[in-house]
């Protein structure tokens, strides 16, 4: 039976595809229903088949994604996945057997339901699908992730009728370093440390070498790589005794469902709580968004350098700061130096440091941005600002990997990774001979564009909710919340300024109202409660010279820049010259 592993309300959950066509949807009508406000009422079909899926969107608003691609229709094969907004959906491969509920299973009042291994007794068809599905008790009706850390302990009884004999460890391998995750039946005294008896580097590099014997015993190793980290399942017990045919399925299953939860957990969602990491955290709902994060996580593990590409305030920094702390580097610095803000006299000292003694006031040596962050992440803010004749020295150390500071003769190595911010369209400023063209293509591995706050109409109320969160607590002012016309301004806004104009505007509300207040059009700027009237205005009237009007007004505005008038109403710059040219406004 095929069926559809997946993320819900902190569980990992399990769907049986038990009929040829399933609906899936928002609506209670669906064959599967998940009411959450991404998914639409009608909003995927899927057929089944003996060995695949195919999942076709029926005119959803957030679509159905692979990886990054939006897709119409698609097969889908065991083991691979789809994505629907934040949720990730697995297709697997068990028994009918697996659904069945199990007699020890009780509910929890907070978190639903769980799993209770400790209670009642096995029978033996649950024990017999253990060889094809070996988390099957974990997963019959979710898998508390909160639970995941220790894998092991809420199956010791599925591993004890499973392989009886042995021990199992499963080890997480990261920076070279090595660390049990979980273990079942490990005895030091009856076993040597497993670091001891093997190589788990030599693991890694040669996989298809899993099973040996050394001194008194015999091992199976069970490697696999997650983005973040390896992980290493093995199986260890005295050579006189026997590894199976069906341990070896077993172990192999186990390895593979392991995996798989890893990978679930992994893309769920971007936890500003993960050990040891700094993760922002960042709002959105909005499906272009989702795939910029999923593409910023897939390039976070790799050491190209990134250019990112935005208005002013739309987060450039923050998905910076996401690649650092998911990249193998966020254990070092995370270094920030603004091209703009730093006079040109001034920005060569900043970036290579200096020696003491090499000007007047250098009275010791100091380092530079470039020294600071190697091996962890140097952030260019406003490259396009950089002066021609800093951009060729930078490009000699990120080509020779090494430079001298300033008054020095000793060259500083460096392991760099770059990333850059700029509002600027820096293949322009190539064309105009103010960018370098070959520091251009040095820097510029690979380039994400963030689209601005008013083509993320969808995210405006999730963020007000969270900075009315941030706020509430910082001021200690508890608000009522929002007549329905200051939201529907606050929606209808166009916010140049992006999230950083509506982070301040949600603080000045705050900062300003008291308790159980009720924030209103008052509370509001004018200029955002009358630019949003008249955009309203403007979208639903068919009168010409109120249009044409509007444009006027739009035109002194931005004193005839057309992109800010195009962006200011939504439309392309091509639409605006045809109305433009029907007003007869050139």
């Amino acid at each position: 039976m095929l069926y559809l592993l997946y993320h819900r309300s902190g569980f990992i959950k399990k769907f049986p595809l038990t009929k040829k066509v399933i609906k899936l949807g928002r609506s209670s009508d669906n064959d599967m229903n998940i009411d959450e406000s991404f998914i639409s009422l009608k909003h995927a079909r899927i057929e089944v088949y003996k060995k695949h899926i195919t999942i076709e969107d029926l005119g959803s608003t957030n679509g159905i994604f692979i990886e990054t691609e939006k897709i119409e229709k698609a097969k889908i094969e065991i083991n691979k996945s789809f994505r629907i907004g934040h949720s990730i959906f697995f297709l697997k491969e068990g028994s009918s057997g697996d659904f069945a509920l199990s007699s020890k299973v009780f509910t929890g009042s907070d978190t639903g339901m769980r799993i209770d291994l400790t209670k009642g007794d096995k029978t033996q068809d649950a024990i017999n699908l253990l060889y094809t599905e070996p988390l099957v008790e974990m997963l019959q009706i979710g898998y508390n992730l909160k639970e995941l850390g220790d894998i092991f302990k809420p199956a010791k009884e599925l591993l004890n009728n499973s392989l009886s004999t042995g021990c199992l460890v499963l080890i997480s391998n990261e920076n070279e370093s090595n660390i049990i995750d979980s273990k079942w039946n490990y005895d030091k005294n009856l076993y040597p440390a497993i670091f001891d008896i093997l190589q788990i580097k030599d693991v890694f590099q040669n996989p298809l070498l899993n099973q040996r014997t050394q001194d008194k015993f015999i091992f199976c190793s069970f490697p696999f790589i997650l983005s973040t980290k390896k992980r290493l399942l093995i199986y260890l017990l005295e050579s006189d005794k026997n590894i199976s045919a069906d341990k070896v399925r077993f172990l192999t299953n186990l390895s593979v469902e392991i995996s798989i939860i890893d990978s679930l957990i992994e893309q769920i969602s971007i936890s500003p709580k993960e050990e040891g990491r700094d993760i922002p955290e960042i709002i959105t709902n909005n499906q272009i968004f989702l795939n910029l994060l999923s593409k910023s996580k897939k390039i976070a593990v790799t050491d190209l350098f990134v250019i990112i590409q935005g208005e002013t305030g739309t987060g450039k920094e923050l998905i910076a700061r996401l690649i650092h702390s998911h990249s193998k580097r966020y254990k070092k610095e995370f270094v920030a130096l603004n091209c703009a803000a730093i006079p040109e006299n001034l920005m060569e000292d900043e970036l290579f440091g200096h020696e003491k003694g090499a000007f007047t006031d250098a009275g010791e040596q100091k380092k530079g941005k470039l020294e600071l962050s190697s091996g962890g992440t140097l952030v260019l803010d406003e490259i396009g600002d950089m002066p021609l004749s800093l951009q060729k020295k930078l490009l000699r150390a990120i080509q020779e990997e090494q430079f001298y500071r300033i008054g020095g003769n000793v060259p500083i190595t460096v392991k760099l990774r770059i990333i850059c911010l700029t509002h600027k369209n820096i293949s322009n400023l190539v064309a105009d001979k103010i960018f370098r063209e070959d520091l251009f293509y040095r820097l510029n591995h690979v380039s994400l564009n963030l689209i601005p706050l008013r083509e993320r109409k969808d995210d405006i109320l999730p963020l007000i909710n969270y900075f009315v969160k941030i706020f509430s607590e910082r001021n200690k002012i508890v608000i009522k919340g929002f007549t329905k016309e200051a939201i529907e301004v606050l929606e209808g806004y166009d916010w140049p300024g992006n999230i950083r104009e509506l982070r301040n505007e949600i603080n000045k509300i705050i900062s300003l109202s008291e308790n159980d207040d009720i924030v209103d059009l008052s509370h509001l700027k004018d200029e955002i409660v009358s630019r949003a009237k008249a955009t309203k205005k403007f979208r639903r009237s068919s009168d010409k010279t109120l249009e044409k009007e509007f444009i006027i007004g739009l035109l002194n505005k931005h004193k005839w820049n057309k992109t800010l008038v195009a962006a200011d109403m939504q439309i392309s710059r091509t639409a605006l010259y045809e109305k433009l040219k029907r007003y007869k406004l050139n």
